[in-house]
């Protein structure tokens, strides 16, 4: 469905079986997109639709709940992708 969204449109995907553990977060920017999910392959077919420009592990604050990443790391990444901050400075 990607090639439906605009170009510039921020993805977030939040299946995350393995919140807790040592798996990555990440954030991507694509020529079509930006994505921010975390590193269990779930952004394997998403990132064909375009060649990867930049990306970057976003770290997990000590005070991110270790049950829920989707609300405490990786929505408020988005939302900064989305506002038009860059996450890799």
């Amino acid at each position: 469905s990607i090639n439906y969204f605009p170009s510039g449109t921020v993805h977030l995907a939040v299946v995350d079986p393995g919140v807790g553990t040592s798996r990555r977060i990440l954030a991507v920017r694509t020529e079509a997109a930006l994505f921010v999910a975390p590193d269990n392959g779930i952004l394997t077919r998403a990132l064909r639709h375009g060649e990867v420009l930049e990306s970057v592990e976003i770290p997990t604050p000590r005070s991110a709940s270790s049950t829920f990443h989707g609300r405490d790391v990786m929505a408020p990444a988005a939302a900064e992708l989305a506002k038009g901050r860059p996450l890799w400075e």
